[in-house]
């Protein structure tokens, strides 16, 4: 088969399939592992991620979550934590894809030996969701954090449903002080 009428076919299967959509799903829960790094070293800090959404009405969520990571900082393993909590609106822009906006409040803490300390603050975010196919969600987000400073945080990631309700996710995050992180994991939806 010719390679340009192949990739035309592709092309035309997945404006199909997104054409006959639904809108993502607000209502689910995800958990699994985690992982952030900083650009300039080569610490690393492997844990998990536990979060989930609850649609009410047409166009308002509320959202949570909670991770933590751990580094081993050479004299003993850094624990740090983040939750979230939060409400949410959302609009449709076309049949299977949405515009929200997020307010949370955030909780950082971290225990290093007999230290530990936490601080709160707030992120909002703003950000497009969409059903590529039936089966396969891409989304990106932006999100301003605010803990005794200032953070921007761009973020992608994908779902993938292998049922109607469970699933799987990968994520991608990066931020103004070249901090990355990846997550994977189960998703289930309700």
């Amino acid at each position: 088969m010719n390679k340009g009428l192949y990739a035309s076919a592709i092309f035309l299967g997945l404006v199909a399939g997104s054409v006959f959509a639904e809108q993502p799903s607000y209502s689910y829960l995800e958990a699994g592992y985690t992982n952030v790094s900083f650009t300039d070293s080569d610490t690393d800090g492997p844990g998990y991620v536990v979060r989930g959404s609850f649609d009410f009405g047409n166009s308002f969520y509320v959202t949570g979550s909670n991770s933590q990571v751990s580094f081993d900082v050479g004299f003993g393993d850094l624990e740090y934590r983040t939750l979230k909590l939060g409400v949410g609106a959302k609009t449709a822009m076309t049949d299977n894809t949405s515009l929200f906006i997020e307010a949370n409040y955030l909780n950082v803490s971290f225990d290093l030996l007999e230290f530990s300390d936490s601080d709160n603050g707030y992120t909002l975010s703003t950000g497009v969701r969409s059903m590529l196919t039936e089966n396969t969600e891409l989304y990106a987000n932006i999100t301003h954090e605010n803990v005794q400073a200032s953070n921007t945080v761009l973020g992608f990631g994908v779902r993938q449903n292998l049922t109607e309700q469970l699933g799987l996710f990968a994520e991608y995050t990066r931020d103004d002080s070249e901090t990355n992180s990846y997550s994977v994991g189960a998703s289930f939806k309700f």
